[in-house]
C-alpha cells in the first residue's frame, strides 16, 4: 500500500493531508483510505512539538500520539 501526501506549511506548522493512495499499480478510494491529522511545530521553548492522530473509515482512530522533543 502506498499513500501520497501534500505537506502544507503556515509560518508556525507543517501539516500533512493525504491525497492518493493505491495498492501496487491499483489506486483506491480516497473515501476509504486512512485518515491522517499530522502537525508539527516549534513551541515558546524551542521544542519541536508533534501531534499525529492516524484511523481508518468506519473503524474510527487506530492511534494518536503527541509530545516533544529538545534539541540535543
Amino acid at each position: 500500500m502506498t499513500c501520497k501526501f501534500n505537506l502544507v506549511a503556515s509560518e508556525e506548522t507543517l501539516s500533512m493531508e493525504i491525497v492518493g493512495w493505491s495498492l501496487g499499480p491499483m489506486p483506491l478510494p480516497r473515501s476509504l483510505a486512512p485518515t491522517i491529522n499530522a502537525r508539527e511545530w516549534v513551541d515558546e521553548q524551542g521544542r519541536f512539538r508533534f501531534d499525529v492522530a492516524i484511523g481508518a473509515p468506519v473503524i474510527g482512530q487506530i492511534v494518536h500520539y503527541r509530545g516533544w522533543l529538545l534539541p540535543s
